[in-house]
């Protein structure tokens, strides 16, 4: 990403583009299942980000959302309002 972009550049953000989505449970052998024909870069987005980390899954605390509320339980189960986990956020590990 460093350095003078490529000549042909306009040409690969206007040409169809094959990508991958994986969101959820990713199963391996339905992989062919994840991958999406765009009909270009510059039709299907306004902005484009290079995030360079790459950084693996961490489950959730059971009972919590991805937004660090109480998931709602079973009918007439106890509620998880005394677990831990940051507001807005994943509990992270110190």
């Amino acid at each position: 990403m460093h350095g003078q972009p490529p000549a042909d550049l306009a040409y690969r953000l206007d040409r169809p583009w094959r990508t991958r989505l994986i969101s959820g449970l990713y199963e391996a052998d339905r992989d062919e299942e994840h991958y999406y024909e765009l009909p270009s870069l510059t039709e299907s987005f306004d902005a484009i980000a290079y995030l360079p980390t790459i950084t693996p899954i961490r489950p959730l605390p059971p009972g919590r959302t991805s937004h660090g509320r109480a998931a709602a339980g079973p009918k007439g189960a106890a509620g998880m309002e005394g677990a831990a986990g940051l507001e807005g956020g994943a509990a992270r590990e110190a």
